[in-house]
């Protein structure tokens, strides 16, 4: 196999392009680093491969089993230095993969979460992996950062990659979707949410720590609920709280 050896390189160029939002939004593709998110990556939503050269051998059986899932995947080596253009983290695992963002279908019948304006990329990643964690499959992302940053990637553990996500400008572009579930709104203003003992399938929705939920979608809430907190702290983190909600309506409705 050719090693790239050129930053210059025009698939070098291209797959460094995808850590800027604009370029993944309008290549409808991003980058995704590390070995085990990538074996957990459906194959053939892979476009390329990129290995480092040093570290060849330890991505070879990921990158045999990928190319075996989708033979199109086109594979690269590359130098070590040339690799550095493309990581974004310290200690490179020696794999990047150019990917397909996965197509949002409809929102199901279960749960759904809402996320209103999440700038931070940690908080969105940990709120991903919740959501992944407590078996609700869609994500309504408002006005969010982008789920597919490498940041926020990496905080979710990959489970951008296994949510159903919309992103939208305005929950009411999913109104018809969400029809029929009843809109739970975490806010510091809220009813106690251990007092809370209504029905599913609710839409839980989340702000950011800076905005709070917007007016408009506390307006139209069916409940508004808060973590009680009995300590000399005033607020808790936005995925903190939204952890501690999340997993008592899934386990209590």
């Amino acid at each position: 196999m050719e090693v790239i050896r050129s930053q210059n390189n025009e698939k070098i160029k291209y797959a460094s392009s995808l850590k800027e939002k604009k370029n993944r939004q309008k290549g409808g593709v991003f980058l995704i680093e590390g070995n085990n998110l990538i074996k957990d990556l459906n194959g053939m939503l892979i476009e390329d491969l990129f290995i480092q050269e040093s570290l060849i051998n330890k991505s070879r059986s990921i990158v045999s089993l990928k190319v075996m899932e989708n033979e199109k995947i086109r594979v690269h080596c590359v130098s070590d230095n040339v690799f550095s253009k493309l990581s974004e983290t310290v200690t490179s695992k020696g794999l990047v993969a150019i990917c397909k963002k996965p197509p949002a279908v409809h929102i199901g019948e279960g749960h759904v979460v809402v996320f209103d304006r999440i700038r931070d990329p940690g908080n969105m990643g940990t709120l991903l992996r919740t959501t992944l964690a407590m078996g609700v499959k869609d994500a309504v992302l408002i006005d969010c950062v982008d789920p597919y940053s490498a940041k926020v990637i990496r905080a979710s553990l990959g489970a951008v990659l296994h949510v159903n996500i919309i992103q939208t400008e305005d929950l009411s572009e999913v109104s018809r979707e969400i029809s029929g579930k009843k809109i739970v709104v975490l806010d510091m203003s809220g009813k106690n949410i251990y007092e809370f003992d209504e029905k599913g399938p609710f839409v839980l929705v989340v702000g950011s720590e800076a905005f709070g939920v917007s007016p408009q979608i506390k307006k139209d809430a069916t409940h508004i609920v808060s973590i009680p907190m009995p300590g000399e702290m005033e607020s808790l983190n936005a995925a903190i709280s939204f952890s501690i909600a999340l997993s008592y309506i899934v386990s209590g409705m």
